[in-house]
């Protein structure tokens, strides 16, 4: 059988020593110098720009050699200039961890998934925004072309990546990236992030001022105006009459849109916000008049289980109706989470001896630093429930309350699994009080055990 004909790999030039591949450079590039090389990646940030403009217009080789020289250079870039790598090696890099992350967010493990954008941010950060004395500034020259090096769909990335800083309250870090990125750019979209995150830490005065200059720029783009009527109604400083205003001047904007191929879809977006917003006022009759208009907007819809239009012989659901986006959209960050890892040192704790509490509040610094916090391991019914209410606050759906009344199976007495149900599972509000007292009951009931056995006195509960 015959062999494949041979091919330069970059596998196969990572195993070469520096020396091998100057001295095979130097067969195809007789002119190669590694000093004058190593300076000229201060005048590019493309190892495939330096190659085609420095070194291919003097070389000789066959075709089998042709790539050797481009994959030399960006070898000899990674080893020799690490602290400036080509956007190449810079859009490898996060395609990996964007990789990482989709399948963090496949097994749903959240935590991972934050971690990974975060890195992903930064790697971007650090390549594409520079200090200057005076101010951030982009290096839009780098930013474009890692945008090109990289996956197709860079921008509803790194928007992705920005909802996972801000799902984690990092608004202030998503100021300064969004900020920075979208002056740059002149891309509202980015600065709209910036303005959400400005509400979120309560400088409404900034924030709305941005959300103007953002809705003056697009006159005819109601989502500007909606994602500013959002902030008025859900963000702590609440304003409904605000809000309002922004989501009826949106769907001025929408029913113009109407006939479009989106048309549908924003209008959707204002009725379900203005009922939404009817029903926490308890304005009944707009409820009813907005549901209605939402209904015959929807009368022709395609059912999750019909037949999906495209003809793919596929139910709706799982071919054009599937929302891959949301699939991998970690649920909002629950601080209760928290309490986990807290047992978890806890538990990490029992056994130790330390000569003092500064010891031992060092000791746990450096644990809590380096990440070595062990999994908590639960041993009693109550414990294993527990740990299945963590799981559930880390998962969304069916799912989010099936664990929760496994783990009422496993001990009735979990308060924190009442409460979830009441959260997810309730159709009225006579229901989730009634989950709720239960939770109270089950917890005071435990604050009793505990009290007991500790020869404690709980005079009320908190």
């Amino acid at each position: 059988m015959a062999k494949d004909p041979f091919s330069w790999q970059p596998e196969i030039l990572s195993g070469m020593t520096t020396g091998s591949i100057v001295k095979k450079l130097k067969e195809f590039v007789p002119a190669f110098e590694l000093n004058s090389f190593i300076a000229k990646t201060g005048r590019y940030i493309s190892s495939e720009d330096l190659t085609e403009e420095e070194y291919y217009p003097q070389a000789t080789f066959s075709d089998v050699d042709e790539d050797f020289i481009w994959m030399a250079c960006e070898e000899l870039w990674k080893r020799l200039v690490p602290d400036r790598l080509p956007v190449e090696l810079v859009a490898e890099q996060v395609d990996n961890l964007v990789e990482e992350i989709m399948k963090a967010g496949e097994k749903q493990r959240w935590n991972e998934v934050f971690r990974r954008s975060r890195e992903a941010l930064d790697l971007i950060c650090r390549y594409t925004i520079e200090e200057t004395p005076v101010s951030r500034r982009l290096r839009r020259d780098f930013y474009e072309k890692l945008r090109q090096a990289t996956f197709s769909d860079f921008d509803s990335v790194i928007y992705a990546l920005i909802r996972n800083l801000m799902e984690h309250e990092e608004y202030q870090r998503v100021i300064d990236i969004t900020g920075t990125i979208g002056d740059g750019l002149g891309d509202d979209i980015f600065l709209d992030y910036k303005a959400e995150s400005l509400f979120a830490l309560g400088k409404k005065n900034e924030a709305e001022n941005l959300y103007q200059d953002i809705i003056g720029r697009n006159p005819d783009d109601p989502w500007f105006l909606l994602h500013t009527g959002d902030c008025y109604v859900t963000n702590a400083e609440k304003d409904f009459t605000k809000g309002k205003n922004y989501y009826l001047e949106a769907l001025s904007i929408a029913e113009k849109h109407r006939k479009r191929p989106d048309g549908k879809d924003e209008l959707r977006a204002v009725y379900q916000r203005l009922i939404d917003l009817a029903d926490d006022n308890g304005e009944h009759d707009e409820v009813s008049r907005y549901q209605h208009l939402l209904d015959s907007l929807d009368a022709t819809k395609v059912g999750r289980n019909d037949p999906c239009p495209c003809g793919s012989g596929k139910k709706y659901k799982k071919c054009c109706g599937r929302d891959l986006t949301a699939e991998l959209q970690p649920p909002p960050f629950d601080r209760r989470i928290m309490e986990r890892d807290l047992l978890a040192l806890s538990q990490h704790l029992e056994g130790k001896n330390f000569d003092s509490v500064e010891e031992m509040n060092t000791y746990i610094k450096e644990t809590i630093k380096t990440d070595r916090i062990p999994q908590w391991i639960p041993v009693t019914p109550l414990e294993q429930a527990q740990n299945l209410i963590f799981e559930a606050r880390e998962t969304m759906g069916k799912k989010r309350r099936e664990l929760a009344e496994q783990a009422l199976r496993i001990s009735p007495d979990c308060a924190d699994a009442y409460v979830l149900l009441a959260e997810e599972k309730v159709k009225n509000p006579e229901e989730a009080v009634s989950l709720y007292e239960t939770g109270v009951k089950a917890a005071n009931v435990l604050w009793g055990r505990s009290s007991l056995s500790n020869g404690l006195v709980i005079s009320g509960a908190c």
